[in-house]
C-alpha cells in the first residue's frame, strides 16, 4: 500500500517564546531517547478553509488541521526490551479521553525518528494510519526527526532546521494520484505565534510515563535477577541514581518553568496594565480635545447668530426706508396702473449705492 504525502494542511501552534512551543517540546521529548523512538497522540481541531496554494494565487479548498497539544503514550515493557516499541493497549482511549476533557479532538499521531535513521514511514506506522485514519478520516501521521547534535554541544533548536514528515493513506477515491503542495521544496509545516496553554500539562504527562516505564524495568530486572543479591543491589543502586537525576533534571526543571510561567504571567499582566492605563488616559485627553472643540463650535454659533440677527434687522431697515422713500403722498393718477415714476433728483444718494439699478423698468 503507497502513501501519499499530506492531503490536508497542518499548523502547529506555537507559544511566545519560542522554547515553550508545541514543536519545540515534540523535539525534546524526541531528544530525550534518541535510540528508541517515543510515541504519542496529537490534539487540536480541524475545520474547513480556502487557501492559497501556489505564486499565482490559485486557492484550493482544504481541511485545515491546528495541533496544539499532544500526549505522550507509554511504551510496552518488553517492546522497550526488543529496540521496538510499542504503545500500551490504552494509550488511544487515555489521549482521546485527555484531549475531549481539553476541548480538543486526537487530530493524529507522531512518532520520533532516532538518529540516522530515514524519515520514511514503516509498514508498523502504515498500518497504524491506517487504522486511525479509517476511524477519522482527517488523521494525520507525523514523522519527527530532530537534527544530529553538533560537536559544539548545540541543543535541538540550534541553527539546523529539524524535519518533519507528515503523511496520509491514499483513499479509494484518489488511489493512483499523488497529492502534495507543490514542490519538494514547499513548506508542509506552517507555525504561528499564539499562546498555547496546556505545555505544563504535557510535560507532566512525559514525566509521569518516563516514571512508569523505568518502574517497570526496574520490577523485570528484579524478577530476572531473583536470588542474586549483587545484581539486585546494583539494580536497587543504579535505579536509586536514576531517580536522582530524574528528580534533579525533569522535577526541579518543571518546578522552575512553572516560576517562569508565573513571572511571564506578571510581566504580562504588568505590560497589560501599563497598556490599559495609556489608553484610558488617551481617551481622557481625546475626550477633553470634544470638549474644547465643542465649546469652541457652540462660540462660533451664538456669534453667527447674533451676527445674521443684526444684518437681518439692517436690511429690513433699509427695506423699510426704501418702501417710504418709493410710496408717493399723493398719486396724480389714482386709475393708473401704475404709480408715477419717481423723481430720480429726489431719491437719496445712498440708495443707488446700495441697491446698484431701479428694480422697476419705468420707461416699458
Amino acid at each position: 500500500m503507497t502513501c501519499m504525502r499530506f492531503m490536508l494542511w497542518l499548523v502547529f501552534f506555537l507559544r511566545k517564546g519560542g522554547k515553550e512551543s508545541l514543536v519545540a517540546s515534540l523535539l525534546e521529548q524526541a531528544c530525550e531517547d534518541p535510540a528508541i523512538p517515543v510515541i504519542g497522540y496529537l490534539g487540536g481541531y480541524v475545520r474547513q478553509a480556502v487557501v492559497t496554494v501556489d505564486a499565482q494565487g490559485q486557492k484550493r479548498e482544504c481541511l485545515l488541521c491546528h495541533a496544539c497539544d499532544f500526549v505522550a503514550s507509554e511504551r510496552a515493557l518488553d517492546s522497550l526490551l526488543d529496540q521496538v516499541p510499542e504503545e500500551t493497549a490504552d494509550s488511544l482511549e487515555r489521549a482521546t479521553l485527555l484531549f475531549r476533557d481539553r476541548g480538543l479532538d486526537c487530530i493524529g499521531w507522531y512518532r520520533s525518528v532516532p538518529a540516522h535513521h530515514a524519515s520514511e514511514p514503516t509498514l508498523s506506522d502504515v498500518q497504524r494510519q491506517c487504522f486511525l485514519q479509517y476511524q477519522c478520516p482527517w488523521t494525520i501521521a507525523v514523522l519527527v526527526t530532530p537534527p544530529a547534535p553538533s560537536s559544539g554541544g548545540a541543543s535541538f533548536l540550534g541553527d539546523t532546521p529539524p524535519e518533519f514528515a507528515v503523511f496520509r493513506m491514499s483513499s479509494a477515491l484518489s488511489a493512483g494520484r499523488r497529492a502534495s503542495l507543490g514542490s519538494g521544496r514547499d513548506r508542509l509545516l506552517d507555525t504561528f505565534a499564539v499562546v498555547h496553554g496546556n505545555a505544563a500539562n504535557t510535560l507532566q504527562h512525559v514525566l509521569v510515563n518516563t516514571l512508569a516505564e523505568s518502574k517497570k524495568s526496574y520490577a523485570l530486572h528484579l524478577a530476572d535477577n531473583e536470588g542474586r543479591t549483587a545484581s539486585c543491589v546494583i539494580a536497587d543502586s543504579e535505579y536509586d541514581s536514576f531517580l536522582t537525576d530524574f528528580w534533579k533534571c525533569s522535577v526541579t526543571e518543571l518546578s522552575k518553568s512553572i516560576e517562569r510561567d508565573f513571572s511571564t504571567l506578571a510581566m504580562h499582566k504588568l505590560h497589560l496594565k501599563r497598556r490599559i492605563a495609556e489608553r484610558i488616559q488617551s481617551l481622557a485627553l481625546m475626550r477633553a480635545d470634544c470638549r474644547v472643540k465643542l465649546e469652541d463650535m457652540d462660540e462660533n454659533m451664538q456669534h453667527g447668530q447674533a451676527t445674521s440677527a443684526a444684518s437681518i434687522a439692517e436690511h429690513k431697515h433699509a427695506i423699510h426706508k426704501l418702501l417710504s422713500v418709493l410710496a408717493p403722498s399723493d398719486a396724480p393718477n389714482k386709475t393708473a396702473r401704475f404709480p408715477a415714476p419717481p423723481n430720480a433728483d429726489s431719491l437719496p444718494h445712498q440708495w443707488f449705492t446700495r441697491v446698484g439699478a431701479p428694480l422697476v423698468n419705468w420707461n416699458t
